[in-house]
């Protein structure tokens, strides 16, 4: 499990967690479409999901994961926005 090297995760996660994200990462790898596990987390205040998702973009970017899933934030007043390399990859793993 790749996530396990890295000790600043090892020393505030638990092992459960650390297998969930290993999944979460490599899946989308070992399928010949990309396909993966699909995570929702759901954050009852705005502010919060915000934030929530600005610093799981910063983190995700700094791993260099950014090809690997991404962080939508749900509102019902504006649209979804999608990264183009990620719709490509959604078009790709319908057919």
């Amino acid at each position: 499990m790749a996530l396990t090297t890295v000790a600043s995760l090892r020393d505030h996660s638990t092992p459960e967690t650390l297998s969930i994200m290993d999944d979460l990462i490599t899946s989308p790898g070992k399928d010949k479409n990309g396909c993966g596990h699909m995570l929702v987390i759901r954050v009852p205040s705005v502010q919060l999901a915000m934030l929530a998702k600005e610093r799981l973009q910063e983190v995700r970017d700094k791993l260099g994961l950014q090809y690997r899933f991404e962080i939508l934030l749900g509102n019902p007043a504006s649209e979804l926005t999608v990264a183009k390399h990620f719709v490509t990859r959604l078009k790709v793993s319908r057919n």
